[in-house]
């Protein structure tokens, strides 16, 4: 039992580095609504890569989105920017994200990255794929209750089986379910509004994709979401899932 520990440790040891040695894009690029808590999720995914010693490059510029840049990272993370008035991307940056993915990379994606509405053809119907829905509506930000769907996955494991939230609800197009892992649902019975699924509504989930993965997160509109420790921690461990490192569940 003595003689394990030594290897024990050192496993621990390189699963430590294996998760804190991560490069990670902190990327957003905004053509229409651009969120008063932009500053603040920049802010939140930078503060994450000084607790991890994860390399995080923050860019709002578009032209980030090219195939040499992109390759150095483990997870490009669309943080909160929104396409809901015009096309964001060139037709070479559409083929970039693409070959990204395509090449084993890492997607996290939060709140308005769900609303990129603009960039037409199959790019559009490819993204809104690999996001796993596209954003139709919302009703105003209030109180709401989350359920989660999946304790045991690594990513939730650290939220109760009921979370309030206070946060913009958004209603997709479709229902996500059956091509993603659902982690947390959103409570139709908890909020006022027209903008419901029938009773089952999906807020954040995951999913393997053409060769890479995939987190996404309804979650992040408000300023105080970016202050919420359960929130942070959700973004955290879906980078890491979207880095190919943790639990497996």
């Amino acid at each position: 039992m003595l003689r394990m520990l030594p290897l024990l440790l050192m496993l621990s040891i390189m699963n430590i580095l294996a998760q804190t040695n991560l490069t990670i894009l902190n990327y957003q690029a905004d053509s229409g609504f651009e969120h008063d808590s932009k500053a603040k999720a920049l802010s939140m995914v930078e503060m994450l890569g000084q607790k991890n010693e994860w390399r995080v490059e923050t860019s709002t510029d578009t032209a980030s989105l090219n195939s040499k840049y992109l390759s150095q990272f483990d997870v490009i993370v669309f943080n909160n920017n929104c396409g809901t008035d015009a096309r964001i991307f060139s037709d070479e940056q559409h083929l970039a994200l693409q070959t990204y993915i395509r090449n084993g990379g890492g997607f996290v994606g939060i709140h308005c990255a769900a609303a990129i509405w603009h960039e037409g053809g199959e790019f559009q119907e490819w993204y809104e794929e690999m996001v796993g829905a596209r954003v139709l509506d919302h009703p105003h930000v209030q109180d709401a209750k989350l359920i989660v769907e999946n304790n045991e996955h690594f990513t939730t494991m650290h939220l109760p089986a009921e979370w309030v939230i206070n946060d913009e609800l958004y209603r997709f197009t479709s229902n996500p379910r059956e091509n993603v892992t659902v982690l947390i649902s959103l409570d139709e019975d908890s909020y006022e509004g027209e903008q419901k699924m029938g009773g089952d509504h999906p807020f954040t989930w995951f999913q393997n994709f053409e060769g890479g993965r995939s987190f996404y997160t309804a979650l992040g509109h408000t300023k105080a979401m970016y202050d919420n420790k359960s929130f942070i921690k959700l973004v955290e461990n879906g980078i890491l899932w979207a880095a190919g490192k943790g639990s497996e569940k």
